[in-house]
């Protein structure tokens, strides 16, 4: 993971940082206290926020670009692995009132959607 890491820096600091200065624009919250919401916030972006041509996500382009170079150095196992991890969506939950409904559950807002639909 430290290779893909290096990657999503190297090749995505600058979208990284606009869409973050954004969200900050939308969120001021975030603003508020930036050491403990942009590293959850940048790992979202890398498996979630599309930032390439074809719409792909910063992992898809690195699967796409390093697998063929890698495969050969690496188990079946961890190849699917890696492969599925595209597909994953980190969720973030918070609740959309203060208090809990007579049924005894809140209402909850899957955090990192909102965020989407606010662009």
């Amino acid at each position: 993971m430290d290779l893909f890491h290096e990657y999503a820096q190297t090749n995505y600091e600058p979208f990284i940082l606009r869409y973050w200065d954004r969200l900050k624009g939308k969120i001021p919250i975030f603003s508020g206290m930036p050491d403990e919401a942009f590293p959850q916030l940048a790992k979202w972006m890398f498996y979630c926020v599309p930032a390439a041509r074809k719409r792909k996500t910063i992992y898809q382009t690195f699967l796409d670009q390093r697998i063929p170079r890698l495969q050969h150095h690496l188990t079946p196992y961890t190849l699917f692995i890696l492969n599925e991890w595209q597909y994953t969506f980190p969720g973030f939950f918070i609740p959309e009132c203060n208090t809990p409904r007579q049924n005894g559950f809140m209402m909850l807002m899957k955090f990192f959607k909102w965020i989407q639909n606010q662009f």
